[in-house]
């Protein structure tokens, strides 16, 4: 077996949500973080300062978020839940 060194560090926790959290996607330019949650709550982030902030929550949701994916521009953001239905998102 290969031992390797570690190449990453922990930079940053987010810990807005109150439940467990089923899914991540960070944005191609990595300037977008979003989470979706067990709470059925979508948490958009974006990057401050070398940190991650909380802007915007969706609720919309009627199940817990199973899955999330955003479009390569950052401007469409599709999320799954478990009760069987696909949410679209548009920046306005």
């Amino acid at each position: 077996m290969i031992e390797r060194e570690n190449r990453y560090i922990l930079k940053e926790t987010l810990d807005e949500a109150q439940s467990s959290v089923g899914s991540v996607h960070l944005s191609e330019n990595g300037q977008t973080l979003v989470t979706g949650s067990v709470d059925k709550k979508v948490r958009i982030y974006r990057l401050e300062n070398k940190k991650y902030a909380l802007k915007e929550e969706l609720n919309q949701a009627q199940s817990y978020i199973w899955s999330l994916h955003m479009s390569g521009d950052s401007q469409t953001l599709a999320s799954r839940s478990a009760d069987g239905k696909v949410q679209i998102y548009r920046t306005i």
